[in-house]
């Protein structure tokens, strides 16, 4: 029985020193994805009022966001990097609509001077946007199925 109470306190003391290094690991690492990843173990361990009692500044968000890190990716594993990938389009069907008549309309008079980083000065027309966002979007779907052009995004996503 006493050999039980020993093995007891080695392990609330291994437990203690384990959770001090990862505390300390905490402190002085500078970004969020370093941090996330050593409080996805602390939140097996602890929870969050007890860990607040280590960390002070720690928010409620942030303990939950670790916890949800150990869930998805693991203890102390970065998330997996996704692939993103994009389609080009052919710059002339884009120009082709971005300067049609139902998008632009040029001013009957006037310039600006855009002034480039490089001190390369350029003119260029004054032209106002004549439709929102919402309908260039709308424009742009029907113009692809008019000219049969297979669109690169699927726009319901995008209002969502």
């Amino acid at each position: 029985m006493f050999k039980d109470d020993e093995h007891q306190d080695e392990d609330d003391n291994g437990n203690s020193k384990m959770i001090s290094a990862l505390i300390e690991s905490y402190e002085k690492s500078s970004a969020w994805q370093v941090r996330r990843q050593v409080l996805s173990v602390l939140v097996i361990k602890l929870s969050f009022k007890q860990l607040i009692n280590y960390l002070p500044g720690l928010t409620e968000y942030r303990y939950y966001v670790a916890q949800k890190h150990s869930i998805l990716y693991g203890c102390a594993i970065p998330p997996s990097e996704t692939c993103k990938t994009r389609n080009k389009m052919d710059r002339e069907k884009l120009s082709n609509f971005i300067t049609s008549s139902h998008i632009i309309k040029d001013l009957p008079f006037g310039e600006r001077h855009l002034k480039l980083s490089s001190g390369e000065v350029m003119n260029a027309p004054n032209i106002i946007r004549c439709m929102g966002p919402a309908a260039i979007i709308q424009q742009y779907q029907a113009y692809c199925e008019e000219n049969e052009i297979s669109l690169l995004v699927n726009f319901l996503t995008l209002s969502s």
